[in-house]
């Protein structure tokens, strides 16, 4: 894409957010294009992601945001070469409920002999799964029940990937999927307090023909979203039941580790926040 067009007055715009053209531009005598081009973000690229800051003028740290704490998550972004990947047929849809509760369901696996009983829990053991905090991050490794036959395996010949599920969580809204032969990036976008906007890309190595295996990737693709919908069909009925006046609270166990540290950045950030003058 070499321009950006506005899908109301068809205003466009360059790559680097230059204003080019007005249509009827004769209304507009007096404008300076020059004092209407986009908004510039802070914004840059690290390992094969694109990462933007929305706050004109603000400074990007992301070393900072990535390895606030001395165990920082790079290392592991680094070692899963999403330069490497391209995406697969990306997913979009929306959700009636708020962003948070959506956010909520990827952070255990309490839920999954009871909602992915038919799909994916007869792979996975119930309730389990390692939880690793990188201040705000989180690494969650799920255990496939395949995984008891790395006993007979010699240690460095292990796979972890053949045998378990990664979930990487980067506060506050993106999780990435770690899977045997692909990665899905899941963004969770609020669009109002009620409703969010899902939006799933399948990454897949550029060292595989999507033409000759495009079946076998659609498969996967289907797999991966039909067990998020699972998740988003409940999670819209939890919204609805936290909305009535007769839900006050919820109730976090010791083996829903990632919610609960969920919750405590959120609330820890807000309050930052809110001690900021101004």
């Amino acid at each position: 894409m070499h321009t950006f067009t506005c899908p109301y007055h068809a205003w466009s715009y360059s790559n680097d957010g230059a204003l080019l053209g007005i249509p009827h531009g004769h209304c507009f005598p007096n404008l300076k294009k020059n004092d209407h081009n986009l908004i510039p973000l802070p914004v840059e690229e690290r390992f094969g992601l694109i990462w933007v800051l929305p706050q004109p003028k603000a400074n990007l740290d992301l070393s900072g945001f990535l390895d606030h704490s001395l165990s920082g998550i790079s290392e592991d972004l680094k070692a899963l070469e999403l330069e490497h990947h391209i995406v697969f047929k990306p997913h979009e849809r929306n959700w009636r409920a708020n962003w948070k509760v959506l956010a909520d369901g990827g952070l255990e696996t309490y839920h999954f002999r009871v909602v992915h009983q038919r799909s994916i829990y007869p792979f996975f053991f119930d309730n389990l799964l390692v939880f690793d905090r990188f201040s705000h991050h989180q690494r969650l490794v799920l255990p496939k029940r395949s995984i008891a036959e790395l006993a007979k395996v010699e240690r460095n010949q292990w796979n972890l990937r053949s045998h378990a599920n990664l979930i990487y969580f980067l506060f506050p809204n993106i999780v990435l999927l770690i899977q045997p032969d692909h990665i899905a990036v899941v963004a969770i976008s609020p669009i109002s307090v009620s409703e969010s906007r899902i939006t799933v890309a399948m990454l897949i190595p550029q060292s595989n023909t999507i033409e000759k295996d495009v079946e076998y990737w659609e498969k996967n693709r289907q797999i991966t979203i039909s067990a998020l919908d699972e998740d988003f069909i409940v999670g819209e009925k939890i919204f609805e039941g936290a909305r009535s006046i007769a839900f006050p609270h919820f109730v976090f166990g010791r083996n829903e580790l990632g919610i609960s540290a969920f919750h405590e950045s959120l609330e820890k950030i807000i309050m930052e926040q809110e001690k900021e003058p101004g």
